[in-house]
């Protein structure tokens, strides 16, 4: 694997998708842990911001009090402490360009950082079952639900769609927004959130040895890219595919990563943005390279599995109509379907999600 030939062949890619490149990738470093620390700079500023404010409030007064209250079953003193914080939080803004007073922002800004919000929120679902106690159980629980849902459904999948996009964005000049929901629209979505879950158990099992975090990070780092090509896969084999695509690989990713290890300091000496608008897409382009080059390499040897690496299209640009033949789901005329209107519309081609309307007879 000529490493300098695979860096130059990704810095060529990227200049046709520059831009989009670079805007997945910084949706990627908000919402996911992959290219942590590139924003750390903005999140910083926003904690200093927001520990002036604490600052500002006498110590009786926190948001943590509000919420031991409730806590407690207290709500009438959670309730009385809240419009204090609140007030509180209005006077000690002095600029009013920025204030609290005013406005649908301001207002949800203040019930979340003086915790009125948790407060109606806990009356609400007292009101339901009748038990304050309960009602604070009930929400600890929904609050932990919907936590693990947008992990296993997106943090947990965004992986896969990220490497969807660069592999798409090496052949293709024009990449529509909805490929995004490629895992929706060929109904794939909760089985590659399933593959890269199981990926994750067993990183997190072998990390618990000596050197398992090591070798297993380089072993599994096909598996998201091999899910993006084909989500059909089952999740045993796209792992056991991936550990056969790295055998005597590992050490050369490896020397990769220490390659940019330069980009990584300058990073840190520009908060963050030279990571964020170049070496973020840049290092991604790269590995992208790297699977297409093992993948080759897979298929030549008929390793175990390399039979599912069969999205010949993603490699090879085809004709819109081949295009359309090759992926159904992207067939619309030929589906005789109306096309929906407003939301409607937008939630059918963007998401994959048909909201009916009911009939009155």
């Amino acid at each position: 694997m000529d490493r300098k030939k695979i860096k130059k062949q990704a810095k060529m890619l990227m200049k046709k998708h520059f831009g989009f490149l670079v805007a997945i990738c910084l949706v990627s470093a908000m919402i996911t842990s992959e290219f942590g620390g590139t924003l750390s700079w903005i999140f910083s500023q926003n904690n200093e911001t927001i520990n002036e404010e604490m600052t500002a409030l006498p110590s009786d007064l926190s948001t943590s009090k509000v919420l031991q209250d409730i806590f407690d079953d207290n709500l009438d003193a959670g309730e009385k402490m809240a419009d204090e914080i609140k007030q509180k939080e209005i006077s000690s803004v002095k600029n009013p360009a920025f204030g609290r007073s005013r406005g649908v922002f301001a207002a949800l800004i203040n019930s979340i950082t003086s915790g009125s919000i948790f407060l109606s929120m806990v009356a609400a679902v007292n009101s339901m079952v009748g038990s304050e106690s309960l009602a604070v159980l009930l929400l600890i629980l929904l609050g932990l639900f919907v936590f693990l849902m947008f992990w296993f459904y997106v943090q947990n999948t965004y992986a896969v769609v990220l490497r969807r996009m660069f592999l798409e964005s090496r052949t293709y000049q024009k990449i529509p927004f909805e490929r995004f929901m490629f895992l929706s629209k060929v109904k794939r979505w909760t089985r590659a959130s399933f593959i890269m879950f199981v990926r994750y158990v067993l990183y997190t099992l072998w990390s618990l040895t000596i050197v398992g975090a090591f070798v297993k990070h380089y072993s599994y780092l096909m598996v998201p890219f091999i899910v993006a090509e084909n989500p059909d896969i089952k999740a045993l084999e796209a792992i056991t595919l991936s550990r056969k695509m790295m055998n005597g690989h590992k050490w050369e990713c490896f020397k990769i990563d220490v390659s940019m290890l330069g980009w990584t300091i300058l990073s840190s000496c520009t908060l963050g943005l030279s990571a964020a608008f170049f070496s973020n897409p840049y290092k991604m382009m790269i590995f992208c390279e790297v699977y297409v080059h093992l993948r080759e390499k897979a298929k030549a040897e008929n390793l175990v599995y390399s039979e599912c690496l069969n999205d010949m299209y993603l490699y090879a640009k085809a004709s819109e109509e081949t295009l359309k033949e090759a992926y159904p789901e992207i067939k619309n005329k030929d589906l005789n379907v109306k096309p929906l209107p407003g939301i409607r519309g937008f939630f059918a081609n963007y998401f994959g999600i048909l909201f009916a309307i009911p009939t009155i007879w």
